[in-house]
């Protein structure tokens, strides 16, 4: 029941990439999270296959194949997800300057408003 939720969850996120946020998306980025939710994708549909016990003799997709777990897992899944948080982070971190992130702004902000609050200044 829960691979069928997570095959659609990767395919709804794959359509909504190609069809609405890919003009929004820059062209790179849009490529590494195309094939992160790609390989999301394969690994999903290989995850949903194992509950099916009429594909255990096919080579790949039978859950009794010695590589199954391997594309699952390693081919799948782990770099499909890397290759989506990396494509996100760099259009997130491209969004806003790093410069303005580490120019101190950021970290300054709490300890004025508690300045503030005690009546000193500084």
């Amino acid at each position: 029941m829960v691979d069928i939720l997570k095959v659609i969850a990767v395919l709804i996120a794959l359509i909504y990439l190609n069809t609405k946020a890919k003009s929004r998306v820059s062209s790179t980025n849009y490529r590494i999270m195309n094939a992160g939710l790609s390989l999301l994708m394969f690994a999903a549909i290989l995850d949903f296959t194992d509950g099916i016990r009429a594909l255990d003799q096919v080579p790949v997709i039978g859950q009794r194949a010695p590589f199954h777990d391997v594309l699952e897992d390693q081919v799948g899944d782990m770099p499909g997800f890397a290759l989506f948080a990396l494509g996100a982070f760099r259009e997130i971190m491209g969004s806003e300057p790093v410069a303005k992130l580490t120019s101190g702004a950021l970290f300054n902000a709490p300890r004025m408003a508690l300045s503030s609050l005690l009546g000193s200044k500084s």
